[in-house]
């Protein structure tokens, strides 16, 4: 040893205490720097007490050497120690990975603990390994938002070139440990022709050292592949992790902040699903993207050194497979865009069905729904089989450079060395030049495949630029003043005095949909008072809708001014908002809990009697957009939410629909009235409503008319006394308002924490172990809750779709491979396989032991853990008029951020075992290669050279097929997982038809309309009281029959019932004779005609939502059309070859619409569910008149709560907790003393007093 280096050594000594020093107080983990200087070192220290060891006359200087070198071991190891233990409170918290040695994040020790548990115990998402701060940091990207929000967002490629700005650094550290993996890689060669070559050469004295040598040099070199490729693809996950948080994020900010015009429900899921997922897969191809050239160049120079000019024919293969494959991969990404939109298609016509599958199959459409759907799905894998056609062809061309390549090379060489008389291929030579081959296959298929995998994440990119880019959301306000408080402890006047009486003031304001729409509303001008309540009236389409849009800055073309008070306000929607949760999660949303106030509010609604009825109360799940809950009960709750937020404002878009009288005056007194919680609170009210009954609860009316424009402007008193629309309406209505409302206790305590129930609900199916008869279900199909069903049309379709066969087919290929090279490589080295084959046994049994029963909990932990995210995404794009009004937006962002973080620690978890499993994998390839060598190299001479190297060949590609067998079959498993989901729906949920409904009926059933119900009581499952209750009802053909009573009583049940929804406990139906509990339900309602309370439209064009059946003539259809005053409109949007879509028409409209269906369909039997709701006086006239006239000949069942409109049908049927109590002429009712009938009806003509 020199000085200077005795100096430097010193010198780095001093330094390496002090770093210890800092290290150990400053950072959480073990110092990288020192493991990584302490640890090289050693290997160096090592070779030098080795070469001491063997120099004469020097031994006390090795024995130095040899105690400083244990003394430098000791440091190593006292270094490596973790002090998790030692942190203090604040840090305790701290994930694994981020207080982990760099040997023990190199090895992945740190999982051991969960792989243990994992295969004793059933893991649950809180079980696994927190995530650090840097994979947290990128779910939440104020940074990478920031950029995006700078930069150029029109250029091409622009998010994606700002994410690579954003993750340099993350992508450049795999830099470094992949080109130490691809040096290494090129070692192996060398290390195959030294041994072959070693094993020709004659015994002379240094043979034992020089053999010592080569097995140390295997070790190493193993050793190095092992942790090398290790780091370097956790590091790639971990990018992939962070890629994947950091997408999600502003995938869902930016839904938050689109215009609602703009968003679909499929859109936004596909881009957080199967985009970044692809994005995820292409990511992880990085590396081998730009490491593969380096290979192949280094490959192709190195058999130049071996086999000459015979390379050229090599590289020329080599070199065409590459022309051809490049651009296979890029018009395979471009097939793969297509297959994903056709994808998003079908997602969005599943989940916008699902949502409305109630009145799908009152109306009997089940069976155009399906084949719909199984369209969409064709064209689907018609859209997938040009993709798997370039997959297929890009995979032939990959193998046929491998298989290819070295058959020309040899040949050629084999040729030129005849023909030149030059010799031939020597032992060494062969299997290092094959050894070159396989060295130059992988990166050639690595960059095939990453080039594909490219190509996809940049389609996948720009599908997510475009979303980004999609229209924002508008505000057109011009707000006064701050932010409008919650009455919470705030008297309302106080904020009033700073900014005068008006709320709202409009001016000349016109508001349309988009630029090439005519305006909804025309040159308004009106003034809005805070404190009291306005309601907006006016006939169907009038606008109404949309001017309570514009007043929440909803609506993006607007011109002239609308100027407010209030930035926030409670809004309601016509169709209601609910959450899937819980009644009290979707009443409280993100206020703070006020028990109290909760309770009163529960009175105000009318909910008290709903919630008894509900299993758990208000801890009772609501379903999938609140598919539990009543029409009715869904407006209550919506209001209910309204109320609790205690906001100044509230906007409310006719929140009254579907209620019967008695209730809906309930809530009028409690609410609305003088003394009512609107009043009390001081709150301003803006209510669009049909109903002409609520307008004396309002302080001032605004009347639109039918182009949008103000036709009356004044107090309800003022409009009443003119001869205008309001004076019409109020005509032909009988309210009833009191001047005071029962006295409710409005005081505050104080806020409590909110702790709702966690859902628990975990499908037992997605744990099992692996079912054989899966596979065969599996192959059969080959050539429960709504989320559940979507979830399986969505996320399980996927892995069906592209996961499973992928994974089947690499699993076939490495079982194959593995039990190819596995024979050979132990036919090479027989004399070790007595020596090696237990060990590797205990290695296989350890993973399928530890690895398998963990990989698959995690695995479908992933699974599992996506469908609260997924839920989210739904939820907000669904509600997103009433997040933004509420200004909950940060709340959601919160929400989505929560289940953001519980599907990260199962995905990066994921990520983490697999690559567990590789080190492990490798280091057991690295055993065995040094075992074959050392045994080997001491029995030189013994084996066979051909054997031998054989055997040495096949160990280089051993590790990777070993590892790709067992993640290929875990991922099968995974995906089969998939199948097994869906069978289990298919055979478990209960199929509607029985064996006993065979019954045919006649082609023209029912003929004439003769209903006969007999004795029927119904519940809706075993466990549950009855809900129906010996109803015997006898109706003949061409009655008009009404069905009256209270909400909750039993009429939609009864309308159930008839159309087979709602299963028989006793008693039977006969129409026209024929017992319908023999004939198919699906049989059954396509044979009736049906308008259902939720209007719904099919995907396809306004043709086929008319008429769905396809039986009907176009003249029939405009006809219909026209006769509910829609043609014209519906022409100027392109006629009956139009798409369809709800948003072109408001609730009223759509169902006149639904009437129109109706018109289009022949049947004896009309059946309405409060058909006419949501429209105004003058609409529900003329759907009346419709009725009257149209369907005069047929059998009409009606649900109705405008008493008014039933006076001339032929019999009442009123209802009370599921009986008929009263059923006569209305006449006979009316003039009956006691009749429950004709005391709700007098209760509904009563004027105010």
């Amino acid at each position: 040893m020199t000085i200077p280096t005795a100096v430097a050594s010193l010198a780095a000594s001093i330094l390496l205490v002090y770093l210890s020093h800092l290290e150990h107080l400053r950072s959480l983990r073990p110092s990288t720097v020192i493991c990584l200087f302490v640890g090289s070192t050693l290997i160096f220290d090592l070779a030098r007490v080795r070469t001491l060891n063997f120099m004469p006359n020097n031994r006390p200087v090795t024995i130095l050497f040899a105690v400083g070198w244990l003394g430098k071991a000791i440091i190593l190891v006292l270094e490596s120690t973790e002090k998790r233990s030692l942190l203090k409170k604040p840090y305790e918290g701290c994930s694994l990975e981020s207080t982990a040695s760099t040997f023990n994040r190199a090895l992945l020790w740190w999982l051991n603990g969960l792989l243990w548990k994992g295969s004793k115990t059933t893991l649950t998402v809180d079980s696994l390994p927190a995530l650090d701060d840097g994979l947290k940091t990128a779910s939440n990207p104020e940074e990478l938002i920031e950029k995006w929000n700078e930069a150029d967002k029109y250029r091409p490629n622009a998010l994606l070139w700002t994410l690579v700005s954003h993750y340099m650094w993350d992508i450049m550290e795999a830099v470094l440990p992949r080109l130490a993996f691809l040096g290494l890689s090129f070692a192996q060669p060398f290390l195959v022709e030294r041994v072959l070559g070693f094993m020709t050469e004659p015994e002379h004295v240094n043979s034992t050292n020089y053999a010592r040598g080569l097995v140390a040099a295997y070790a190493l070199v193993y050793i190095g592949l092992a942790t090398s490729f290790t780091v370097y693809q956790h590091k790639t996950c971990r990018l992939v992790t962070m890629v994947r948080g950091s997408l999600i994020t502003l995938i869902f900010n930016k839904t938050l902040v689109m215009s609602t015009s703009a968003v679909t429900d499929a859109s936004a899921v596909t881009l957080m699903s199967t985009d970044i997922e692809r994005i995820g897969s292409g990511i992880r191809q990085i590396p081998d993207l730009y490491s593969s050239p380096i290979e192949v160049g280094l490959a192709l120079w190195l058999l130049a050194r071996l086999l000459n000019l015979a390379t050229v024919a090599s590289t020329l293969v080599v070199i065409i497979c590459l022309i051809i494959g490049i651009p296979l991969a890029i018009a395979s990404g471009k097939a793969q865009g297509t297959w994903l939109e056709a994808v998003e298609e079908r997602v969005a016509v599943t989940s916008k069905v699902l949502g409305v599958m109630k009145s799908i199959k009152m109306t009997g459409l089940t069976e155009v729904i399906s084949n719909n759907i199984r369209g969409l799905r064709s064209q689907e894998i018609k859209a997938s089989f040009t993709f798997r056609l370039y997959t297929c062809l890009i995979i032939t061309f990959s193998f046929a450079s491998s298989a290819l390549a070295p058959v020309f090379g040899f040949g050629v060489y084999i040729i030129m060395a005849q023909a030149q008389d030059s010799g031939t291929l020597t032992n060494s030579m062969a299997f290092s030049a094959l050894t070159l081959f396989f060295l130059l296959d992988q990166p050639m298929i690595s960059f095939v495949d990453a080039s594909e995998d490219i190509m996809a994440v940049v389609n996948c990119f720009q599908r997510i630029q475009k979303h980004l880019l999609d229209t924002e959301r508008q505000d057109c306000r011009v707000t006064h003043g701050p932010e409008t408080p919650r009455l919470i402890d705030v008297d309302p006047v106080e904020w009033q005095d700073d900014y005068g009486l008006s709320c709202a003031v409009a001016r000349d304001l016109s508001a349309a949909w988009s630029v090439d729409d005519e305006p909804v509303l025309n040159k308004l001008n009106f003034e809005i008072t805070t404190g009291l309540i306005t309601m907006i009236v006016g006939p169907v389409g009038c606008g109404k809708s949309t001017l309570l849009r514009v007043l929440l800055g909803e609506v993006p073309e607007v011109s002239g001014t609308i100027s407010t008070t209030f930035k926030n306000a409670a809004y309601c929607s016509q169709s209601p908002w609910i959450i899937f949760g819980t009644v009290r999660q979707n009443i409280v949303g993100a206020s703070q809990w006020d028990q109290k106030w909760y309770d009163t509010v529960i009175q105000a609604c009318s909910l008290q009697a709903d919630l008894q009825q509900l299993p758990s109360g208000d801890q009772t799940k609501v379903g999938v957009r609140g598919s539990r809950l009543s029409g009715g009960q869904q407006m209550r709750v919506a209001l209910a939410r309204a109320l609790y937020s205690r906001e100044p404002v509230l906007v409310l878009d006719d929140v009254l629909t579907g209620l019967d009288r008695e209730t809906e005056r309930a809530i009028l007194e409690v609410v609305f009235s003088s003394e009512g919680l609107i009043r009390k609170n001081g709150q301003t009210v803006i209510l669009a409503t049909n109903s002409a009954h609520h307008l004396p609860y309002a302080d001032f009316v605004i009347s639109l008319n039918e182009s949008g424009h103000v036709i009356e402007l004044d107090t309800y008193e003022a409009l009443v006394a003119r001869d205008g629309y309001v004076s019409m309406l109020t005509s032909k209505a009988s309210t009833v308002v009191t001047t005071r409302a029962p006295d409710l206790v409005l005081d505050d305590e104080t806020l409590q924490g909110l702790n709702l129930e966690k859902d628990d609900d975990i499908d037992s199916t997605s744990r099992s172990t692996s079912d054989l008869t899966v596979y065969l279900y599996y192959f059969q199909a080959i050539g429960w809750p709504l989320m559940a069903v979507f979830f399986a049309f969505s996320q399980d379709l996927e892995l069906i779709d592209e996961e499973l066969p992928e994974a089947f087919e690499l699993t076939v290929y490495a079982v194959l491979a593995f039990l190819t090279e596995g024979f050979l490589v132990f036919v090479g080295s027989s004399y070790v396989t007595s020596a090696v084959l237990p060990f590797v046994v205990i290695v296989v049994y350890f993973v399928g032991t530890y690895y398998v029963r963990t990989s698959r909990q995690v695995r479908l932990l992933d699974i599992e853990a996506k469908a609260p995210l997924f839920s989210q995404f739904l939820e907000a794009m669904s509600g997103l008029p009433s997040i933004r009004a509420y200004g909950w937006s940060e709340h959601y962002q919160r929400q989505e951020q929560i289940a953001l973080e519980a599907s990260q620690r199962p995905f990066y978890t994921l990520y983490c075992i697999q690559r567990w499993l590789s080190v492990v994998l490798d280091l057991v390839i690295a055993g065995i290669s040094v075992v074959v060598v050392a045994i080997a190299l001491s029995m030189k001479g013994s084996p066979s050279l051909n054997l031998l190297g054989i055997a040495l060949f096949n160990i280089v590609g051993f590790s990777g097929t070993l590892q790709t067998l067992v993640i290929e079959w875990i991922d099968l498993e995974t995906s089969i997982g998939a199948v097994s989901r869906i069978r289990s729906y298919v055979q478990e949920a209960k199929t509607e038809d029985l064996d006993t409904e065979i019954e045919v009926v006649p082609t023209f059933w029912p003929e004439k309309g003769n209903v006969q119900i007999s004795g029927v009581s119904a519940s809706y499952d075993s466990s549950s009281e009855p809900v129906l209750q010996g109803i015997d009802l006898t109706i003949h053909a061409g009655e008009k029959i009404a069905l009256c009573g209270r909400t909750g009583s039993g009429k939609s049940s009864l309308i159930s019932t008839i159309l087979r929804l709602l299963d028989l406990n006793n008693g039977s139906i006969h129409i026209d004779g024929v017992d319908i509990s023999r004939v198919s339900r699906s049989h059954v309602r396509s044979r009736l005609n049906t308008i259902p309370q939720q209007a719904f439209f099919l995907h396809g064009t306004i043709r086929l939502n008319a008429n769905p059946e396809g039986n009907a003539p176009d003249d029939v259809i405009i006809e219909a059309l026209r006769a509910v005053n829609l043609w014209s409109y519906l022409d100027s949007k392109g006629g009956l070859d139009a798409d369809m879509s709800e948003d072109i028409l408001s609730h009223g409209q759509q169902q006149l619409f639904c009437l129109a269906r109706a018109l289009c369909k022949p049947s004896t039997i009309l059946i309405m569910d409060e058909a006419t709701s949501s429209v105004d006086s003058e609409t529900d006239t003329l759907m009346q008149n419709i009725i009257r006239t149209h369907f005069k000949d047929q059998t009409i069942i009606a649900i109705a709560h405008k008493l008014d409109t039933i006076l001339d049908y032929d019999k009442i049927a009123f209802m009370d907790h599921g009986r008929i109590v009263e059923f006569d002429t209305p006449k006979s009712l009316l003039l009956r003393e006691g009749s429950a009938f004709k005391a709700m009806f007098d209760t509904f003509r009563r004027r105010p007093e």
